[in-house]
């Protein structure tokens, strides 16, 4: 179904810029974030501020 499935999305602009933005929704949006970042605890609905990581965890 689809109000299972989780779902990632870049929402910034194409182009050079100091800021990324990537929206998560669904039920493994938790496990992704805090892959993606440092950040353990997130709020739900709220835009969270953290440097990504690469594959290598840094």
């Amino acid at each position: 179904m689809l109000k299972d499935r989780t779902i990632a999305a870049i929402a910034t602009s194409t182009g050079i810029g100091g800021i990324g933005i990537v929206r998560l929704s669904g039920r493994e949006s938790l496990a992704i974030a805090q892959k993606m970042t440092r950040l353990t605890e997130f709020t739900p609905r709220m835009a969270q501020f953290s440097p990504f990581l690469d594959e290598s965890g840094t």
